[in-house]
């Protein structure tokens, strides 16, 4: 019981770390997060969103016919 209390602790203090980090720690101009955000609002990503989008529906489509 306490192993398990001491492993989530810690994952918490490690999440939030990292999370601060991404957050508040700038990497060059901009942190993280920004870079993050920036690569998403890119055509390339947009288009990868879109088709993975299309391919998720199909397979959802595929499992509720062979669930049917």
């Amino acid at each position: 019981m306490v192993g398990w209390l001491f492993r989530a602790t810690l994952s918490l203090i490690i999440l939030g770390v990292v999370a601060y980090t991404a957050i508040a720690v700038p990497i060059g101009r901009r942190t993280l997060l920004e870079h993050a955000l920036n690569i998403a609002r890119t055509a390339p990503a947009k288009e990868l969103a879109e088709d993975v989008g299309t391919a998720t529906s199909g397979a959802i489509d595929r499992a509720r016919a062979a669930l049917q």
